[in-house]
């Protein structure tokens, strides 16, 4: 056993190597990145009893959610459906949506646009004070949500709120993912993260698994 590393620790690391750290923390899951994926993945986890710690390379507010000047669609208008939308994104898709995937990112945008906004996120309004639908390009209907022309600003600003005042969630800013342990089967049960470029990385072990919400993490599972 390789001396200050916490039997834990003593897995198979991507990297090789475990660089030296300050010590191991606890928690039921660890969200990396801090966009609308992390952030609601983290308020959904505590909301159902766990801990939580989100690491987050800048600010909890840095990230490419809050530079999204456009809207997010859902088939919430009284004449608009799933199936309305679904057909809407194959055609524009051209053969290179899988439609499996199609089908459940529009079945479940209803329930995610509710959840934003019993969190605080405002979208603009109509006259008639329901919530206002702008037809845009690919879509036979009016169902594309906006809060201005920042969106997504508006979004981060409303889910930063709620995780900063959420008190079974830990907020690590300016952090790095350095390494993951790889135990049974290759899952992940074990990370390094360095809370600051000033500090060493500390280890963290957890039950659940580790969320990578950060737009490279597609690239990194291939």
């Amino acid at each position: 056993m390789r001396l200050g590393v916490p039997p834990p620790f003593e897995q198979r690391f991507v990297l090789g190597e475990v660089p030296e750290f300050a010590g191991s923390l606890a928690t039921d899951v660890l969200v990396i990145g801090s966009g609308i994926a992390g952030l609601t993945a983290a308020l959904r986890l505590a909301e159902e009893g766990a801990s939580v710690i989100v690491a987050t390379k800048d600010r909890l507010s840095d990230t490419s959610t809050w530079y999204a000047q456009g809207g997010i669609a859902g088939a919430v208008g009284e004449a608009d459906s799933v199936e309305l939308h679904v057909a809407d994104t194959l055609v524009v898709g051209q053969g290179l949506c899988d439609e499996r995937v199609v089908r459940a990112v529009i079945q479940e945008a209803p329930d995610a646009l509710a959840g934003l906004q019993a969190r605080g996120m405002h979208f603009d309004l109509a006259e008639g004070g329901e919530i206002a639908l702008a037809r845009e390009g690919g879509h036979s209907l009016p169902r594309v949500l906006h809060s201005g022309d920042a969106t997504g600003a508006a979004i981060l600003d409303a889910l930063t709120h709620a995780t900063r005042a959420d008190s079974r969630i830990r907020v690590w800013e300016q952090a790095f993912l350095v390494d993951l342990a790889q135990g049974h089967q290759l899952h992940v049960v074990n990370t390094l993260v360095r809370p600051s470029m000033e500090q060493p990385p500390h280890g963290t072990n957890h039950a659940s698994p580790v969320y990578l919400l950060c737009h490279w993490s597609s690239l990194l599972l291939r």
